[in-house]
């Protein structure tokens, strides 16, 4: 099992640089976040299931149709026809959101982030505490809590723990 999910893990990790390098030839570098973001911040823990991706306002209305030419000719991906910013497709879904979105559920400040150069791949991720609020605060909506409330509820766990040992906590 544990062999699976590595594999599964660098499955999704190749195909997040390769949709990241396109990006970066748009001239967009990219925020990473969920189970994705975060196995990327503290190292391999857990099935990564997706791909989640946040582009500011001006790139999502500016790249959005090249972005979509990419995923569904490149990639082999389709649209998600419940969901039009979310591709199916290789067993990874991929999903994109805007910076206004997120902000309903974490203050994100460009400056504050981290950028990442991985494989020719430039992105930003998010700091924990970001990733923290966003599964801290995702469960207060109750179609996730349904959907997803026993994994948010186990990162959220994962990630006190490792700062709590981080912080000196676990001597």
């Amino acid at each position: 099992m544990k062999t699976f999910q590595l594999q599964h893990n660098k499955k999704v990790v190749r195909i997040f640089l390769e949709l990241v390098r396109e990006l970066n030839r748009m001239s967009v570098t990219p925020i990473v976040y969920g189970s994705l973001g975060l196995a990327l911040f503290l190292g391999e823990r857990g099935r990564v299931n997706d791909i989640d991706i946040i582009l500011s306002n001006a790139n999502f209305r500016n790249h959005w149709n090249d972005i979509y030419e990419f995923l569904t000719n490149q990639m082999r991906y389709v649209i998600d026809p419940e969901h039009k910013q979310e591709f199916i497709g290789r067993d990874i879904p991929i999903s994109f959101i805007t910076v206004d979105n997120i902000r309903k559920l974490v203050a994100v400040n460009m400056r504050q982030l981290k950028k990442i150069t991985q494989n020719g791949a430039t992105y930003y991720n998010l700091s924990l505490s970001q990733h923290l609020a966003i599964y801290t605060n995702g469960l207060l909506n109750k179609f996730r809590r349904q959907k997803r409330g026993k994994d948010d509820r186990e990162k959220i766990r994962y990630v006190r723990q490792y700062v709590a040992k981080k912080n000196g906590g676990d001597r």
